[in-house]
């Protein structure tokens, strides 16, 4: 019986040194799980302020880039309004210089048809009186051989 005993009082401190240890190792498991913890909260805390930072300089290039976009678009509907001044001028020009040339070549057709018309008129007053001519020409000669005839028949 002594040796169950002494077996017993061997196991019993062997229970109690593993319940010591067990208690130990919840004491390590619980501050381990602090300090994780703890890391853990700290890395949030660094990760929140990390979008934070991250999300303000976005806010920041965004407007950056609204303010280079609305400088980009005023120079180029500048760009547009100068060059569309640019066409309309020069379109006024060539309208201007279409109308100059239309203008020079009517006046240069009615020139040209007063000189036609001129010349028509010079060759009918020709012509009537080379016809006038012609004419009395063969009234005299008609006259003339009416006289003749009239001579003639009278004797």
């Amino acid at each position: 019986m002594q040796s169950n005993l002494h077996a017993l009082d061997s196991k019993t401190a062997f229970i109690i040194m593993l319940d010591k240890s067990l208690d130990e190792s919840e004491d390590q498991y619980q501050m381990a799980l602090r300090n994780h913890l703890i890391h853990l909260d700290r890395l949030i805390n660094l990760q929140e302020d990390r979008m934070k930072s991250l999300s303000e300089e976005f806010d920041v290039d965004v407007k950056t880039l609204e303010i280079e976009f609305s400088r980009e678009k005023g120079e180029i509907e500048g760009n547009h309004k100068k060059q569309l001044s640019e066409l309309e001028n020069f379109l006024e020009t060539i309208k201007e210089d279409q109308k100059t040339k239309e203008e020079k070549l009517r006046n240069k057709f009615l020139s040209f048809k007063e000189e036609i018309r001129n010349k028509d008129m010079e060759n009918m007053s020709h012509m009537r009186m080379q016809l006038e001519s012609m004419q009395r020409r063969l009234n005299n000669d008609l006259e003339s051989i009416h006289q003749r005839y009239m001579t003639e028949t009278s004797q």
